[in-house]
């Protein structure tokens, strides 16, 4: 008897865990998103210095958090952001509003499909 409620601990524990991986990549993924919608919408009303701040600010996040999204996380979208991210920084440095706002959007997209797929979802445990 004393094997089962160790092994239901276990699990517990396992799914616990699950839970707050899940919450933390959608937190995490939700931020960078946010940051990165307000971008494009500073850069397509003119204000790069703004555009600029809130893209660094969102890149910031992304990579003190990129390895462990890359531990959770499929690779592909992954790497994606990082080559869009280098991008961002070169639009922004050539202040090029219309370029910098696309690259965000883009990027705003990809973070938005990595959060919804690690969403708190019955399907996401299965």
């Amino acid at each position: 008897m004393k094997r089962l409620w160790i092994g239901v601990a276990v699990l517990l524990v396992l799914l616990a865990v699950g839970i707050g991986l899940s919450y933390g990549m959608t937190v995490l993924h939700d931020d960078i998103r946010m940051e990165l919608s307000n971008a494009a919408e500073a850069a397509r009303q003119g204000d790069m210095e703004k555009a600029v701040q809130r893209g660094d600010a969102a890149r910031e996040v992304w990579e003190r958090w990129r390895r462990f999204s890359a531990s959770l996380a499929d690779h592909e979208p992954l790497e994606e952001m990082d080559s869009l991210f280098h991008e961002l920084e070169l639009y922004g440095k050539l202040r090029l509003p219309v370029d910098y706002a696309a690259v965000c959007v883009r990027l705003a997209e990809i973070s938005g499909a990595v959060s919804e797929a690690y969403s708190l979802t019955w399907w996401n445990f299965l």
